[in-house]
Formats: C-alpha cells, structure tokens, sequence
C-alpha cells in the first residue's frame, strides 16, 4: 500500500518524568502518535528478514531511547558485536559510565546459591527451596527441556530435587555458604553403609559427615534440632540406603549437568564470589552480557540464561512502585534466548515496570527454539504478551501472513473498465425473376445503456456496482434492373463501453507489502530503514487504526 511509504521520521522525546504518560519516541508530526512508558512496558517485538534495518533502525531507536531515559537493563548477546554495540549506543546518550560488561575475565562474578540463600528474609532469603527451584530450573533450560512427559523424567527431577534441596540446606546451616564443587562432594561423600559411617578413615575425608557433625556442633546458622536430624536421617537411611544403581545413576546424572560449573569461565563466574547482582540494574546499571553465544556457544548460553532468570525474578520481587526506576531486558536475536519463564514474567512485568525488547526474523525460528510439541501455541502465547510488534521487510511468509491476519482486513473498493468495438461491410450480386427497376437506401442509428448492482452479506462484505453503454449505427444500399440482376452492399459500426465498481472485505496491508513495500536501509535507501508499528487497542491519528507506518533513520 502506499501509506507504507508515506512515513515520518521517528524522533527519540526526553522524558521530564517517569510517568506512565510520558511520550519517549514519537512517531509521526502528530502529538497523539508517541510510544509512551506505558506503551514500553508493554513490551516490544520487533520481525525483520536479514539485512532489513530491524537492529539498526527499530532496535537502535528502542535501545537508545531507553538509554536516553535512564533505563537500567539486562543485555543479552548473541553476536561478537553486540557489546561494542550497546558501549556506543551508552556513549551517544551520555550513558557511558552506566555500562558493566559481564565477561569472561571473572572480574564480575555472582555465586548463585549464595546470593538467593543470603537476599533479605522480606524478599524471600534464606529458603532453601527458592534456590533449589532455580538451580533445577537452570538445569532444565540448559538441557533444553521444558517439562518432562514421562515417568521416568518426573522420578528423576523429584529425586534429583529431594536430594539437592538437603545437601544445600546442611551446607547452608553448617557453613553459612554454598558452593557447587562442595555441594558434589558432599554428595559424592554420602555413605552407602552404616558399616562406612562407623569409618574412621571415612569420616577423616567425607564432606558428608563433617558437615553432618557441624550441623550439631558450631552451625553456622543454627537449625532446631529436629530439623538437624531430618538431614541426618536422609543421608544416612533415605539417600545412603537406596538400591545402588538408582543411587549411582541420581548422582551420575547430576554430576553431569553441574559439570560445566565445575571448571573453566562458569566456575569463576558464578561458584566462587559475589560482586555483582541483578539489583544493580534497578539503581540504572546497564548490564551486558558480554558471553556471546558465536564465541562461548553452549558455556554463553547456560550463563546468559541464567543471568536471565536471576533478572526476571529479582525485577518481581520489587514489586509495583510508581516511583521506581523503569529497566528493560533487551535481547537481539531472540530465539535463542526464549525460555519457558518468559510467558509468566511478560504477563506481570509491567507492575514491576521492566520492559522487553525481543528482535528476531520470523516466526519459524521461534518454533523451533522451543522445540517439543505444539512449539506454535506457546509461541503464539508468548507473542500475545508484546503489545507493541514492529514488522520490516521480510520474505517469510508465515510471518508476513501473520501480520497482516494482526491488521485485519477492512473494505476495499476495486474498478473495473470494458470497451469494445466493431465494423462490418458486406456485398451481393445475384439473378433475380421480377422485370423492373428498384433503387433504395436505409440508415439506422441505435443507442442503449444499462445499471446494475449486487450485494451480498454472508460471512464477506461484499458490493459491486456496473454501467454499460453501448451505440449501434449502419447504412445499407440496394438496386435491381430489369429484373435479371440485382446488386446490393451494406456496412455497420458498433462501440460498447462499460465500466463499475465493487468492494470487497480484504486485507488492509497485503502480506506481500512486507516483502516489497518497506525499505531496508543502507545506501541505496540513503540509510532509512521503513517498517509498520502495531498496537493493540490503538488508535494512531494517521493511518486511523490500530498500525502505523513507521521511518527510522540508520545511524
């Protein structure tokens, strides 16, 4: 459509304040065409086809408007640029000091069992089973799973949780801190027999028994006896008496998802000490996540993942504060970090006042990152929860049909034009019977139009409208002599002309005009990157509906 090209530059606004109502990028000459705080944190999704501006038109805008307004953040990355990207995004809008890069060099790090077990008792501190979910949660999500279906899946991860959930809570109370490696050992060290127990030699090196001894001797933090003894009893009859090939396969297979922490860049990051939390993002600190996932592949992706989760729950906990200071959670190429959390978080994020921004190309790379059965319903839940999408150009059709099934369709007048013309001649000479002589000449001039009209109402909107008009004209001459012979000719002309209307219920934005209606950018586009907006519940003073096109300007 040509509205789509008919677009205004977007403009970032300064906000005076952090109310709901105040306008941050403003999307035509109107007053009323503005994304507001509000708008923001309704979330956004940005769909563009490689090489369409989507990171560079749209995302820079969002990303640098956000910046501009003094969002704290979580940024996640999957390509080797996109730190340096977000440094240069902070240095334009005066946020350069704002800026943490977490990465490999273990200068930030997070001990993740230590920093839930030790936030304020009001937020939820000191519960073992807030920590076990998460880390069980990590698990899952490392693993790419997102529930299990069969029995065997659900024995596993309640075994598996029993039995973290008492190795933290002894190390927790004995020590008053958790680290990975000593929770495996303490494992590990579990008797498999009374005999063992009774060991001399066992007891001088098991992290199980040591630990089982300072729960009652000098804990660190103090547990009432019973419970004290609860712990005793699991590892030394529940756990330690179990068939051994069950045992050997709970530890075995927990021992290998905690592997990767265990050594290397996740150890130093998030086993050793904590400098670094999710809170400080509340305070404006934008925190990227320098651990791309083309250089750090699976190792990126655990950490990022986690970081993630760690974000999401801490930005809940704060809970709804109309004074609080807006972050965001920003994520290019988003397939690869959507999780099974996402739908919850997305669905009360706004009464926490977090945004998020998920950039990815189509809808197909979306089913497949979740994988499983029926990826398209949760996808298709997820998507419901952004109620601000931006669409570029694209050559998917699935996402293309997609957005304009969003749009809608509406009444379309289509015409229609006939004309046709037409001339004849004719010549006779023949023997007549009758003696005398004939001459004669006729003319004739005919006229005639015609109107009609049809409508039709079942299920589709539908009106068409015709009129025709058409002329006859002919002359025709004739004589006979004698009789014996006659002669005669005839000629002729006719035009017809028609023409009508109908109107039809059909797409508004055609799917192909997302494919050949919007510009991508770069020099031949004198770098404006075009897209269309929707919002749902939207009226926007140019386009009269719920879309808009949209102009961004490459930086």
């Amino acid at each position: 459509m040509n509205i789509l090209r008919r677009s205004t530059p977007t403009r970032v606004v300064a906000p005076k304040c952090w109310s709901l109502d105040a306008p941050l990028v403003s999307l035509s000459s109107a007053t009323s065409d503005s994304l507001t705080l509000g708008d923001c944190l309704e979330h956004v999704a940005i769909f563009g086809g490689t090489g369409s501006g989507k990171t560079s038109g749209s995302g820079s805008t969002v990303a640098q408007t956000y910046l501009r307004a003094g969002f704290g953040g979580l940024v996640c990355c999957a390509k080797p640029d996109e730190a340096a990207r977000w440094q240069a995004y902070a240095q334009a809008t005066g946020r350069a000091n704002s800026v943490i890069r977490f990465d490999a060099s273990g200068r930030y790090r997070l001990n993740v069992l230590d920093y839930l077990l030790h936030l304020p008792p009001e937020l939820g501190g000191g519960l073992v089973d807030n920590a076990v979910h998460t880390l069980m949660h990590l698990l899952q999500v490392a693993q790419g799973k997102n529930g299990g279906d069969s029995e065997r899946t659900d024995f596993w991860l309640k075994a598996v949780r029993e039995l973290l959930s008492n190795a933290i809570a002894s190390l927790y109370h004995a020590y008053g801190t958790v680290r990975l490696d000593e929770l495996l050992q303490l494992i590990h060290s579990v008797p498999t027999s009374e005999e063992q127990a009774r060991d001399p030699d066992f007891q001088t090196w098991s992290t199980c028994y040591s630990t089982m001894r300072r729960l009652f001797d000098k804990p660190k933090i103090p547990l009432p006896e019973r419970e004290a003894k609860l712990l005793v009893s699991y590892f030394g009859q529940t756990f330690g008496r179990l068939d051994p090939k069950t045992r050997s396969n709970i530890i075995i297979t927990l021992s290998t998802e905690l592997s990767p922490f265990l050594k290397g860049p996740l150890h130093t990051l998030f086993c050793t000490g904590t400098n670094i939390t999710p809170e400080v993002t509340h305070d404006g600190v934008v925190l990227v996540m320098d651990l791309p996932l083309k250089r750090f592949e699976q190792a990126g992706y655990v950490a990022q993942m986690l970081v993630k989760y760690l974000w999401q729950k801490a930005a809940e906990r704060r809970g709804p504060s109309g004074q609080a200071r807006p972050i965001f959670l920003f994520a290019d190429e988003a397939q690869f970090f959507v999780s099974p959390y996402d739908m919850e978080f997305l669905s009360t994020a706004r009464s926490a006042r977090a945004a998020t921004v998920y950039i990815t190309q189509n809808l197909p790379s979306l089913y497949a990152s979740v994988g499983g059965t029926h990826p398209q319903d949760r996808i298709d839940a997820l998507l419901g929860n952004f109620q601000t999408k931006i669409f570029h150009a694209n050559s998917c059709h699935r996402t293309n049909q997609w957005a304009a099934d969003l749009i809608g369709k509406s009444v379309q007048r289509r015409s229609n034009r006939s004309w046709s013309f037409g001339e004849s001649s004719q010549t006779s000479d023949g023997h007549s019977g009758n003696w005398g002589m004939q001459r004669g000449t006729s003319r004739g001039d005919n006229r005639g139009s015609s109107v009609g009209g049809s409508y039709s109402a079942e299920g589709q909107h539908s009106i068409s409208f015709n009129v025709s008009a058409g002329r006859q004209k002919g002359t025709s001459h004739s004589r006979s002599v004698g009789g014996g012979w006659s002669t005669g000719t005839s000629s002729g002309q006719s035009d017809t002309a028609g023409g009508g209307w109908s109107e039809v219920s059909d797409y508004t934005v055609m799917p192909s005009d997302f494919a050949n209606g919007l510009r991508q950018g770069g020099p031949r586009n004198h770098f404006v990157v075009t897209g269309l907006l929707l919002q749902a519940n939207r009226r926007f003073s140019r386009s009269g509906a719920c879309w808009t096109p949209v102009k961004f300007k490459q930086p």
